[in-house]
C-alpha cells in the first residue's frame, strides 16, 4: 500500500493545487495567490534553546509543504510564507503543533534577518536592537498556515489551543494567547461552494467528502460526468487516500472514475454474493450435522454412515458432535 502522508504531500505541493488551497480557504475563491509566483522553501525549522544549566539544545520540525508567494495589496508586491500540513488522520493536538511550526518560522526569520543585517554591513542603532538581533525598522513575512484534513468525517479534534486548555473561565483565558487553526475539512464544504476551486482540487476534495458510504459515492460521481475525464494524478491521489482500489488503464494519463468505480462496486457486489453463499453453505453444513448426530444417537445410522454422508472422517465427526453435547 502507498504511503498517504508521501502521496498527500506529492499531490498537494503542486503550485496549482497548493494556490487553489488558500485561495479557496483564505481568499473565498478570489484568485490571489498566484501559481507561478510560488516558489518552494525548506520544510525544515530548527531553534536553538538555552536551558538553566547553560547547555543549549535544538528544536527541530519538519512541515509537510513550505512556500513563498508573491501577491498584490494595495498595488504594491508583498511577500508570505504560505504552508499546508496535511493529515489523514484525526489529530488532537494539532493547535499546539501547527503553533510551533509557525513560532519556529518566526523565530528563524528573525535569524535571518540578523544574518542578513551582518552581510550588508547595516549596524544597529541601538544597544536594545543588537540584544534583540532585530532592528526598529525591521520586518517579519507574516505565515499562513492551512491543516487540509482528507478524512471523510467531520474534524472533532480541538481547532484552538483555548479548546485544549483545562481552564475555562473567560477572565483568565483572555490572558492567555490563542492560536487558532485554518483547517480545510471536505465534509464541512457546502456542495456550492465548491465551484469557488478551480483546480482538480475541487474534484478531489468533493470525492473525499462522499467516501464515508459507498452508495452514496457510486450515485455522486455518476451523477458528476465531470469525473469522467480526470488526470490521473488526481484519480491516484484519492483512490490511495479514500483506499477505493479502484484499477485504471496503465498506459492513459487522463480516466473515466465513473467507469472504475462501477468496476470496483461491480466486484464488491459479487464478493458480497460470494460471502452470502458461503454463509448459506455454512448453515446448511450445520443443520445437517444437527440431523446425522441425532440419527446416530438414536441408532438409525451408524458413526461411519453419518460421517460418510458428511463428508468427514469418523474421528472428526465424533469430535463435531462431542462439541454439541
Amino acid at each position: 500500500m502507498a504511503d498517504k502522508d508521501a502521496v498527500a504531500k506529492d499531490y498537494m505541493r503542486n503550485e496549482v493545487i497548493f494556490a487553489d488551497a488558500f485561495n479557496f480557504k483564505i481568499y473565498g475563491g478570489r484568485q490571489v495567490v498566484k501559481p507561478q509566483l510560488l516558489r518552494p522553501l525548506d520544510t525544515t525549522s530548527v531553534a536553538l534553546l538555552y536551558r538553566d544549566d547553560g547547555k543549549s539544545e535544538v528544536i527541530q520540525r519538519y512541515r509537510d509543504i513550505l512556500k513563498l508567494a508573491t501577491i498584490m495589496e494595495d498595488g504594491e508586491a508583498v511577500y508570505l510564507a504560505l504552508g499546508i500540513e496535511n493529515q489523514t488522520q484525526m489529530h488532537y493536538a494539532m493547535p499546539v503543533r501547527m503553533m510551533v511550526y509557525d513560532a519556529l518560522f518566526y523565530d528563524e526569520q528573525i535569524r535571518k534577518i540578523g544574518e542578513r543585517r551582518q552581510l550588508e554591513g547595516r549596524a544597529y542603532k541601538t544597544r536594545a536592537e543588537f540584544l534583540s538581533n532585530f532592528g526598529a525598522d525591521d520586518k517579519l513575512p507574516p505565515i499562513i498556515s492551512i491543516t487540509v484534513y482528507l478524512g471523510p468525517e467531520r474534524w472533532t479534534a480541538p481547532r484552538s489551543l483555548h479548546e485544549m486548555l483545562a481552564v475555562r473561565d473567560k477572565t483568565t483565558l483572555q490572558y492567555v494567547p490563542d492560536y487558532r487553526m485554518n483547517l480545510l475539512v471536505p465534509s464541512e464544504i457546502a456542495e456550492e461552494d465548491f465551484a469557488k476551486f478551480k483546480s482538480e482540487l475541487n474534484l478531489a476534495l468533493k470525492y473525499i467528502k462522499h467516501s464515508g458510504d459507498d452508495r452514496e459515492l457510486e450515485s455522486f460521481v455518476w451523477n458528476n460526468p465531470e469525473y469522467r475525464d480526470v488526470t490521473r494524478k488526481t484519480a491516484n491521489f484519492v483512490n490511495i487516500m479514500t483506499d477505493s482500489e479502484l484499477q485504471f488503464a496503465e498506459d492513459k494519463e487522463r480516466v473515466d472514475m465513473c467507469e472504475a468505480i462501477k468496476g470496483i462496486l461491480e466486484r464488491g457486489r459479487a464478493e458480497g454474493r460470494a460471502e452470502g453463499r458461503a454463509e448459506e453453505r455454512a448453515v446448511g453444513e450445520e443443520r445437517l450435522m444437527s440431523i446425522l448426530a441425532e440419527f446416530v444417537r438414536d441408532g438409525i445410522v451408524t458413526v461411519s454412515e453419518a460421517a460418510k454422508r458428511a463428508q468427514m472422517t469418523e474421528s472428526d465427526f465424533l469430535a463435531r458432535m462431542a462439541g454439541k453435547d
